[in-house]
């Protein structure tokens, strides 16, 4: 019997994440100070929003220089490939994907917490996503045919 190999896949934010996020915040800041309210109200909203954008920024920086590589397999089986080695996990819950990023999370076996992983289409090798992005499929028991309309 032959074992599959698997997936590997780098995790994390692709720097044009952190560009929309950019985007993001100049966006709501330009409508909060486009909105009709006092201007108490909109200093207000702007230092929560500066307050958001930061702390979601340096999050953004520290959990890419600290995400693990993924090693996933198609019957749900994953791998966390960390500096001490390999910890075996299971794909848990909902996933969601799209052609640029895909999100599931991972229970990891060796009794730490579960893995959030975000996985960016430009950051890892065309077919390696694309691969991930069947796996998830199947893994979600959607059929791919019915799930785009075509039965």
């Amino acid at each position: 019997m032959v074992q599959a190999e698997g997936v590997e896949l780098q995790q994390g934010a692709a720097p044009w994440m952190r560009l929309a996020h950019l985007a993001a915040s100049l966006l709501a800041a330009t409508a909060v100070l486009a909105a009709s309210a006092s201007p108490s109200i909109k200093l207000l909203l702007i230092v929560s929003l500066s307050v958001v954008h930061l702390a979601t920024a340096r999050r953004m920086r520290r959990s890419a220089a600290l995400a693990p590589r993924v090693r996933l397999f198609e019957d749900g089986r994953a791998s966390v490939l960390t500096r001490s080695g390999a910890v075996p996990a299971l794909l848990q819950g909902s996933v969601w994907s799209s052609r640029w990023f895909s999100a599931f999370r991972l229970q990891r076996l060796d009794g730490q917490g579960p893995l959030d992983c975000v996985i960016c289409r430009s950051a890892n090798p065309s077919e390696a996503y694309r691969r991930l992005r069947v796996m998830l499929r199947l893994q979600s028991g959607l059929d791919s045919a019915a799930h785009w309309g075509r039965q």
